[in-house]
C-alpha cells in the first residue's frame, strides 16, 4: 500500500449501484467477515489470454448479516492468510506505474490478511448470484 495514494471509495466501484442499499452509507469495515475466497485459475480474458479471477464475499459482523461481493479480475501477486476476517479493505490506483496488466492494488491495512494487484475491480450482490 502506498501511503502517498488516495483509496478509492467503494461507491466509485463498478456494480456499487447493486450493493448501495447494503451498504447504505456505512464503511466497509462493518462487513469484515470473509463468508468465501473463490480463485480462478483461468477464466475467460477479452483478449483470449489467461486471467485470474478472485471472489470474495464479505458479510456484516453483526445483524441482519448482509454480504457484498468483490471480483478482482486480472489478478497477479495474491496473498490471502484464510483468516475469517478482512477488517480494513482498501482499493488504489496505481495506473500511474504504467503496468500494463495491473491498475489496482488491494489490501487490509489492519491485519494484512489479503493483498493483491489486479487489472479491474467490481462490486455485487451475491445474493442475486444463481
Amino acid at each position: 500500500m502506498s501511503a502517498t495514494l488516495p483509496d478509492i471509495p467503494l461507491s466509485e466501484i463498478p456494480g456499487y449501484a447493486e450493493v448501495a442499499d447494503i451498504v447504505a452509507g456505512r464503511p466497509l469495515h462493518k462487513f469484515g467477515g470473509v463468508v468465501s475466497f473463490l480463485y480462478h485459475r483461468q477464466a475467460d480474458h477479452p483478449r483470449g489470454a489467461v486471467w485470474p479471477i478472485i471472489e470474495l464475499v464479505m458479510q456484516e459482523q453483526v445483524a441482519p448479516h448482509r454480504k457484498i461481493g468483490f471480483r478482482f479480475h486480472g489478478v497477479r501477486d495474491v496473498q490471502y492468510s484464510g483468516w475469517g476476517s478482512i477488517v480494513g479493505l482498501y482499493f488504489q490506483s496505481i495506473s500511474e506505474r504504467g503496468w500494463e496488466d495491473a491498475r489496482f492494488e488491494v489490501g487490509d491495512y489492519e491485519q494484512a490478511c489479503i493483498h493483491l494487484f489486479c487489472y479491474d475491480i467490481s462490486v455485487y450482490d451475491p445474493s442475486r448470484v444463481a
